[in-house]
């Protein structure tokens, strides 16, 4: 992949998750933890990819992604900043400790099973005409990763449950 491309689907990675958590949402938080008075429809112009004439400054783009934080949309856009650089995010096991109990196992399955449901519909839609578009594109990989998200977890729950023995009643 071209850098142009991957500069792109980091631009619509930003943008999407951006217009998901709300961008007016987003602009309040970003402005009030800047302290700087930008108007809101300059911040949206900078979150558009199409808006070539607006750019986020550094400190807007990482007050963004904090506040883009708060529902876990960050990642989406790190995973997209890292491909520019040649570079995979590995995903690790979490050290909490679970509550292990069979409703939980239980709901953490569905969990996942859900996601896989939805990346499912993802890619059906998306291949519906014969062809995938960059933002169908973005909803796939955001389903996916909310795929793996869940799977992780229940797996991190069963590894718990078996290296310390709990009986999942």
């Amino acid at each position: 992949m071209d850098k142009d491309s991957l500069l792109t689907g980091f631009s619509r990675s930003l943008h999407l998750q951006s217009k998901e958590f709300g961008i007016e949402k987003l602009f309040n938080e970003v402005k009030a933890m800047s302290g700087k008075n930008i108007s809101s429809r300059t911040f949206s112009n900078k979150i558009n990819p199409a808006q070539a004439g607006h750019q986020l400054t550094l400190q807007e783009f990482m007050l963004t992604v904090k506040v883009l934080q708060q529902e876990d949309r960050h990642v989406f856009i790190l995973d997209e900043m890292l491909k520019l650089f040649g570079l995979k995010c590995e995903r690790s096991e979490s050290d909490e400790e679970h509550e292990v109990t069979y409703r939980n196992v239980l709901n953490a399955w569905m969990d996942w099973d859900k996601e896989r449901g939805e990346v499912q519909l993802e890619i059906r839609a998306a291949l519906s005409d014969g062809k995938v578009s960059a933002n169908e594109l973005e909803e796939i990989k955001k389903e996916m990763s909310q795929d793996i998200d869940a799977m992780i977890k229940l797996r991190d729950m069963l590894e718990f449950a078996c290296e310390n023995r709990i009986n999942i009643k």
